[in-house]
């Protein structure tokens, strides 16, 4: 007695299923619905006070490069907003130019130029430093 009743079931689904899937149409998201902007805040390097709340997270900043540095051994390279590291965010390059490729001419022909950059905002001994992994992370701006 199952079996006719399951056959029963089968074939109603099969007989139902192009009417059913005919009434339900299903519109791709975003086209009934507005899809909202991602508004990305531009910070400037020396805001301080606004910067410290984000410590850990990615920032945008947007700023103009004053000069450059390494670390004694060379393993570091810096690009700086103010004259005193202490007084902007810094761009921090890990492991020495000659290791990733970068000359260091490069970071010279940043001096002077308006730049958009975006990273990992961290802490190191009290001063704020962005760390940049490629220099395509840099957009120079006119």
């Amino acid at each position: 007695m199952l079996f006719p009743v399951r056959l029963f079931a089968l074939s109603c689904a099969v007989a139902c299923l192009p009417a059913v899937t005919g009434a339900v149409r299903a519109e791709p998201v975003g086209v009934t619905q507005g899809i909202p902007a991602v508004v990305e805040v531009i910070y400037a390097p020396t805001d301080l006070a606004a910067l410290r709340k984000k410590l850990g997270r990615r920032v945008v900043l947007e700023g103009k490069i004053v000069a450059t540095g390494s670390s004694r051994t060379g393993s570091v390279n810096y690009l700086n907003f103010t004259n005193n590291h202490h007084d902007s965010v810094s761009l921090v390059f890990l492991g020495g130019s000659g290791r990733k490729g970068i000359a260091q001419e490069q970071f010279a022909a940043f001096v002077g130029r308006k730049i958009h950059v975006g990273g990992l905002l961290e802490d190191w001994k009290g001063a704020l430093q962005v760390r940049v992994f490629e220099l395509e992370q840099i957009k120079v701006l006119p």
